[in-house]
């Protein structure tokens, strides 16, 4: 298992005191944790000389590749979704980090301390993303098009303390109250830049356009259905048609869901549950990053927010402090 010139992808780390000297590859999940992506644990090891003495570093990362070309290739439209997620790491981020920088906002997308309170002004901490080291839709450099060769190259997180929840537990009162903090002001920066510099927020929009294949489209229903076929027993089969129809009856549901008022539009994690957010302890705070950028969106802020409280909080919690989540969401943007 290996990244095919790897050196092309991490030029932004190698200087004249620093050199790449070979790296380790394997992979970062077990067999079924892989949806829309391959993902690697990557450990790449570099020299740092001087006239006088050397010494060796190792970074951690890991490398996210494309799927398998199949099912998963289409289902995730993996030619649009994996360049809109090197756009958001490469193109969007710098340009927040940036922003909040001018208008004294503390935006630090690797300092240790998110989302605290660091003043009487109520400021925050912006600190939602991986380092990312690099990225590449292909190995010619002069191409457009994402092919089998594509990878972008993040911090390994796991390697400096955060940890996925478990899915099947859900999240407790303070987890949620973090994260909901966070995901705020993850909606706000955009927000805020959008209503400052409209031309440039602009120009976002190809990265923001809708990228993966509808689950409810016609067609995916096809191939849904079809790859059903392959694997249920022979006695199930005449379920199939009424698992078509009950699709087609969602998206006529979902359709008239699609209109925003714009007033409440922002840059979308669009797959926000506990699978897509690392945490982290420590005495007295939690500290969250959000992982998976590869279908965001242009599109309501209530989006992440629904479907991240049904998804991922304990049912128990959310019963109870539903009301107070969503108060504490809106007084927090």
């Amino acid at each position: 298992m290996k990244i095919v010139k790897l050196d092309q992808i991490i030029q932004s780390l190698v200087n004249s005191d620093k050199i790449f000297l070979n790296y380790k590859c394997e992979p970062l999940l077990s067999s079924g944790e892989n949806y829309g992506s391959v993902m690697l644990d990557i450990r790449i090891k570099f020299r740092r000389s001087n006239e006088f003495s050397y010494k060796d570093e190792v970074i951690n990362c890991v490398a996210k590749t494309c799927p398998p070309r199949g099912f998963m290739w289409f289902l995730f439209n993996t030619p649009v979704t994996f360049k809109k997620e090197i756009g958001y790491y490469t193109t969007i981020v710098p340009k927040l980090i940036e922003f909040c920088a001018q208008h004294k906002f503390t935006l630090d997308s690797y300092a240790k301390c998110y989302g605290a309170r660091i003043s009487l002004e109520h400021k925050f901490t912006l600190d939602s993303y991986a380092k990312c080291y690099g990225a590449r839709i292909s190995l010619d450099e002069c191409s457009e098009e994402v092919d089998d060769d594509a990878c972008l190259l993040l911090e390994n997180l796991k390697c400096v303390g955060y940890n996925t929840l478990d899915r099947f537990l859900g999240l407790d009162y303070n987890c949620t109250q973090s994260l909901i903090r966070d995901l705020a002001v993850l909606h706000a920066v955009p927000i805020a830049y959008k209503c400052k510099h409209p031309g440039i927020f602009e120009s976002f929009r190809p990265i923001l356009k809708k990228g993966i294949n509808s689950v409810f489209s016609e067609s995916t229903i096809e191939q849904t259905c079809k790859r059903y076929q392959e694997f249920m027993y022979d006695k199930h089969l005449e379920l199939l048609p009424r698992v078509r129809t009950g699709y087609r009856k969602i998206a006529n549901y979902a359709k008239p869901l699609e209109k925003t008022n714009p007033l409440f539009q922002t840059i979308t994690h669009n797959d926000l549950w506990v699978n897509n957010i690392m945490t982290k302890f420590e005495v007295g705070r939690i500290m969250n990053k959000f992982v998976d950028f590869q279908i965001l969106e242009y599109s309501s802020l209530a989006d992440d927010l629904v479907f991240f409280l049904y998804s991922s909080v304990q049912i128990e919690v959310l019963q109870k402090h539903l009301e107070y989540f969503i108060a504490y969401y809106y007084n927090t943007i």
